[in-house]
């Protein structure tokens, strides 16, 4: 099973691979445009995009974590003190990518 998984990987998946660092490249640029998120999307070259939580911002990262799962249905992980990381794949689109910034810019905002 798990050899016909990398079987369809790199026979059907490597032509959509632009897709998801097209992707990742636009949460980057709109997570750059929020205060709070510290981002440079120029080193944003994969489908990972990590980026951190500025010290003035008073949620945690697990509380960010939390909040978008519960309130948004969407998933991301956290590393570390204030480092978090959303990655981009197959069944992530271009407005799930915007619902993802805009939710983060709400809960920001928000203050939690």
């Amino acid at each position: 099973m798990l050899a016909a998984a990398g079987i369809i990987a790199l026979k059907t998946m490597t032509q959509r691979l632009q897709t998801d660092h097209d992707n990742a490249q636009a949460i980057a640029q709109g997570l750059a445009t929020i205060p709070g998120i510290e981002i440079d999307p120029a080193v944003v070259e994969t489908n990972m995009v990590f980026f951190n939580l500025a010290q003035n911002v008073e949620i945690s990262p697990e509380h960010l974590i939390k909040t978008l799962r519960a309130d948004y249905g969407l998933y991301m992980g956290g590393y570390g003190d204030r480092t978090l990381r959303a990655v981009t794949h197959y069944w992530i689109d271009r407005p799930q990518v915007e619902r993802l910034v805009e939710a983060i810019r709400t809960i920001l905002a928000a203050g939690g």
